[in-house]
């Protein structure tokens, strides 16, 4: 073996400094959280888009009114919402362990997420994290050109092999008013949409919520979530509704407000980190750039106020008489679907 010449060695000690170096230098706490909000927000937005789409193609071969069509639909359309909902929590449960572990807290938990996920609720005893849903919840219907009226769901009609049931009604309340087979066949669609988009929604925030509150319960230095919204996400635009509510600290117990189409994640607060105020406040100087000067103006005259939906939890909900102002800095990287107006957002 030939002995190293001078140049190698002097390599060698540049390396071995730059590597010495390297091991002291703090790694960048928001980047790092930054990694794992963005890749929980992306799988998220991936698998409510993929779903859906999948759970469309069922439709398309269905015979709305056979009921063996209509039920072989709802079961495989059930299978499927039920695989996306467990996916998405295990993305976002390990997105908040990432982070946590940025912040300098390493630990494991295990989350629960009930194939039925509307109207589950967390409960926080003494000793366990439990997750429970209401035997019956009471829902507004808005039907396209029909006045608004309160129905109870059971808790049976809300399960997966049950859920896209809506959808044939949707169609055939439709068709049954005078609409073609074409308007009847969308309205149908988008009810399809929005039902996948809520079940996935609320599995990320029951995810969220276990595993905050089962960290919290071994280390006091979680003291809360901040809301993190994703403007490179947002087909229509980051909701102002979103943009305000990030500016708050909520407990861990506190469910976080959603509403339809809604792609905000959460962020820990620890009681020496609170990265996702740094995140919101770079995506909001990119906003205010695109926006111009009425950006920064419209936002602070939005206002919302928190609704609870027996299905959904607390939803953000727009002052009545008041427009949301949207925010927008590049198209969304994934296909999404149009956002609903916020009519509509009480449609279970």
């Amino acid at each position: 073996m030939t002995a190293p010449t001078q140049d190698q060695l002097q390599q060698a000690a540049i390396l071995a400094a730059s590597l010495y170096a390297a091991s002291k230098v703090k790694p960048d706490v928001t980047a790092l959280v930054a990694q794992a909000v963005t890749g929980a927000a992306r799988i998220t937005s991936h698998m409510s888009v993929v779903t859906a789409q999948m759970i469309t193609g069922l439709w398309d071969v269905t015979d709305p009114y056979d009921g063996r069509s209509v039920q072989d639909f709802t079961t495989q359309a059930g299978r499927l919402i039920v695989s996306a909902q467990r996916s998405v929590a295990t993305a976002t449960t390990s997105s908040q362990l990432l982070q946590l572990r940025a912040l300098g807290i390493d630990t494991n938990v295990t989350v629960t997420i009930p194939d039925d996920v509307r109207g589950a609720g967390v409960h926080f005893g003494s000793d366990d994290v439990t997750v429970h849903a209401k035997p019956k919840v009471t829902v507004k219907y808005h039907p396209a050109g029909a006045p608004v009226s309160r129905e109870t769901v059971m808790k049976a009609d809300a399960a997966p092999e049950k859920l896209f049931n809506r959808a044939v009604v949707t169609y055939r309340y439709n068709r049954a008013q005078g609409a073609d087979h074409a308007t009847a066949n969308g309205l149908a669609e988008q009810r399809i949409g929005d039902l996948v988009d809520g079940n996935v929604m609320l599995a990320q925030r029951l995810a969220e919520q276990q595993t905050l509150k089962q960290v919290q319960d071994v280390d006091a230095r979680v003291v809360g979530y901040r809301r993190v919204f994703h403007p490179e996400l947002s087909k229509g635009g980051t909701c102002g509704m979103c943009v305000v509510a990030s500016d708050r600290v909520y407990k861990v117990e506190e469910l976080k407000p959603i509403h339809l189409r809604c792609v905000c994640t959460v962020s820990p607060v620890t009681t020496e980190h609170d990265p996702g105020h740094r995140l919101n406040g770079e995506d909001l100087k990119r906003l205010y750039a695109e926006g111009g000067g009425t950006a920064a103006k419209n936002l602070k005259r939005t206002r919302y106020t928190i609704e609870h939906h027996d299905e959904l939890g607390p939803v953000l909900t727009r002052v009545k008489g008041e427009k949301v102002p949207y925010y927008s800095v590049t198209p969304p990287e994934q296909p999404s679907f149009e956002p609903p107006s916020f009519v509509n957002l009480d449609a279970p």
